[in-house]
């Protein structure tokens, strides 16, 4: 998210933009209070990188503090709302609201991610507990599929829940070992 200069003025300070302002002809308020505005967002930009500038045309004059390089959208809306939200600019919005975007994405992101990793662990612990039982059924310890699917569930936990509870406190272990790694 960048803004573009509107001319490339080589200010690095609050201090040299007040200057400017002032020795443009603007009055000592105006450009104080622009530079108190510009200041704000500087000292909110914990990189501390980044660029002043202004330009004053009959009528109208813009000064602003333009980020050099990349910042998270946290510090983006830190960075934009650092006057206070009654003195943002409709520029300080519009990079506001992009960054608020970027990070109501970036939570969406994560929240899938802890989504897929959920699942993931539950399909590798079904899996495994599958297989324990598969390989119980083998040797008769453990209904084979096609003889489960005649149990009724109170049945089955009646006659092997307690080789089940087993089984699945093995797979459980075996899942934990796989992730530890």
């Amino acid at each position: 998210m960048t803004a573009e200069r509107l001319e490339a003025q080589g200010i690095k300070t609050a201090t040299q933009l007040f200057k400017g302002l002032h020795d443009s002809g603007l009055s000592g308020r105006i450009a104080s209070e622009l530079y108190s505005h510009e200041k704000a967002h500087a000292d909110s930009d914990e990189e501390s990188r980044g660029e002043f500038g202004y330009r004053i045309t009959t009528g109208w004059v813009v000064a602003y503090y333009l980020v050099e390089g990349d910042r998270t959208p946290e510090q983006l809306l830190r960075i934009a709302s650092a006057p206070g939200y009654s003195n943002m600019s409709s520029q300080d919005w519009n990079v506001y609201n992009k960054a608020w975007k970027e990070w109501l994405n970036k939570q969406h992101e994560e929240k899938f991610k802890k989504v897929r990793a959920r699942n993931e662990l539950r399909e590798m612990l079904v899996k495994k507990l599958a297989d324990k039982l598969d390989d119980l059924s083998i040797i008769d310890f453990f209904p084979s599929l096609e003889d489960l699917l005649g149990y009724d569930f109170k049945d089955l936990v009646f006659e092997h829940g307690q080789l089940v509870y087993e089984v699945y406190k093995q797979a459980i272990s075996d899942v934990r070992r796989l992730i530890i790694r």
